[in-house]
């Protein structure tokens, strides 16, 4: 029976070719057939002419049929299947339709394949076509997620104040640092009620319930600190807009700290100082936050503060007793002679890093711009410098970026032509100047920015 239905469906196929050509021919043939002259239709006349007439009628019922489904067969394709065989035989009989039949199912399934795995990449051309397109401003479509600082291992201070860092695991051991609000530490051990930590060249122990672990740390940091980017890049642009093609402002160097203005899917905006903005790449930031390192505790202080304090609560007043300190440096020290070299302007001015940006302001204390950070510094040499920022860039002697020395002035014009942002040069490629509200009076790479020029004051 099995053979029976495979002769059949060869004659199905065979009427369903014959029907879709508009020839039917199931008359017996005179014609000798060789390899020159046989084709689909004459094989099938050969077969026929030496079967009997019951399968004459059942092909005959079939053909109606095998109409109804001509549109779904390859008709071509099983010709030319055929034609192949044909070429490996000398005999020319009905199995030879027969093969072509039950090939006919696997040239189908081929074709299924075929197409469903050109719809694969077609979806993946598109997929890369999608991802390398571009805005018509020049912007790139891709998204590119932003990273952001790792928290493992590390904790921040929770409390409100200063909270001290002490020798040991107890309120009884001596302070040997201080950290304030948002500041960073490393966990060195981590115990149940106290955690040894450290943080810049500090090494000590903090109370747990002062601090906010990993995780913990990451969620308090985002809704509390300010984000920065850090530059991951050995040099990265800073560009007008959020495409390649846009200006480029300024080149950022790597680990420099910026402001974060705005995160997007692509760029991200950020401050670099109190005068110039613009957008770098999330693909060489990492987004941290502003976060502060301890204060090393000297042991004159330390015995003081150790002595009047008789509670477990770990926050301190520290903050004003170190205002007041800062205050008073703002003024020539009586015991200190005012010096006139580079070296002892720079390391005067260090001596305000981490105190406020206002805009507009003037104190080294309570905040100050870049150019009324400086006017201050060089104020307590007995340098009367002009307030703006340009108008300074126009005193003392021009010099080459290659003879910087500790205490010249580097100005920045950040791409526009004229004077933007000053700062005081401290060497070995640094500088300390206002940066910006976030960040306050702080050290920068000097390069950060390109400077437009240098000038000496001090000679």
């Amino acid at each position: 029976m099995r053979k029976k239905k495979k002769i059949f469906a060869a004659f199905i196929t065979a009427g369903m070719i014959a029907s879709s050509s508009g020839v039917v021919n199931i008359q017996a043939s005179q014609e000798k057939y060789s390899d020159n002259n046989v084709s689909l239709i004459s094989a099938i006349d050969n077969y026929v002419e030496t079967n009997d007439q019951a399968f004459i009628n059942e092909f005959n019922d079939s053909i109606q049929l095998s109409q109804d489904n001509v549109k779904s067969f390859d008709s071509d394709k099983v010709a030319n299947k055929v034609e192949e065989e044909q070429k490996e035989t000398s005999e020319v009989t009905g199995s030879i339709v027969a093969v072509a039949v039950d090939d006919r199912e696997n040239v189908n399934l081929d074709n299924e394949k075929t197409t469903e795995e050109n719809t694969t990449e077609e979806a993946t051309t598109e997929e890369t076509t999608t991802e390398e397109t571009t805005t018509e401003d020049g912007s790139s479509s891709e998204e590119v997620s932003v990273s952001y600082q790792s928290f493992e291992g590390k904790a921040i201070v929770t409390a409100g104040g200063y909270v001290n860092i002490r020798s040991g695991a107890s309120t009884d051991d001596s302070i040997v640092a201080t950290i304030n609000n948002g500041g960073l530490v490393n966990i060195e051990e981590n115990g149940n009620e106290w955690s040894l930590v450290s943080s810049g060249n500090c090494k000590g122990y903090i109370k747990n319930d002062l601090l906010a672990f990993d995780d913990d740390a990451r969620a308090y940091a985002d809704a509390n600190l300010t984000k920065v980017a850090v530059i991951t890049a050995s040099s990265l642009s800073l560009r007008q807009g959020q495409s390649t093609a846009s200006e480029c402002l300024s080149m950022l160097p790597n680990g420099e700290r910026y402001r974060v203005l705005e995160i997007g899917n692509a760029w991200t905006k950020v401050e670099v100082d109190d005068s110039l903005s613009g957008y770098v790449s999330n693909e060489y930031i990492e987004i941290g936050y502003n976060t502060s390192s301890a204060t090393a505790v000297e042991a004159s202080q330390d015995d003081s503060s150790n002595e009047s304090e008789d509670n477990d609560d770990e926050e301190t007043t520290t903050e004003e007793t170190t205002e007041e300190s800062s205050e008073d440096n703002d003024e020539p020290a009586s015991d200190v002679p005012a010096s006139s070299t580079g070296i002892d302007i720079a390391n005067f001015a260090l001596q305000f890093v981490g105190n406020p940006y206002v805009w507009g302001g003037t104190s080294l204390t309570e905040g100050a711009d870049c150019s009324g950070f400086v006017m201050r510094v060089f104020e307590h040499f007995q340098y009367q410098l002009p307030r703006t920022a340009d108008v300074q860039a126009e005193v003392g002697t021009p010099i080459s970026l290659a003879a910087l020395a500790p205490g010249d002035l580097l100005f920045y014009d950040h791409g526009s032509g004229s004077i933007q942002h000053v700062a005081i040069y401290i060497g070995d490629g640094q500088i300390v100047h206002a940066s910006n509200s976030t960040t306050g009076i702080i050290v920068s790479n000097a390069y950060y920015s390109t400077p437009c020029k240098a000038v000496r004051i001090a000679e």
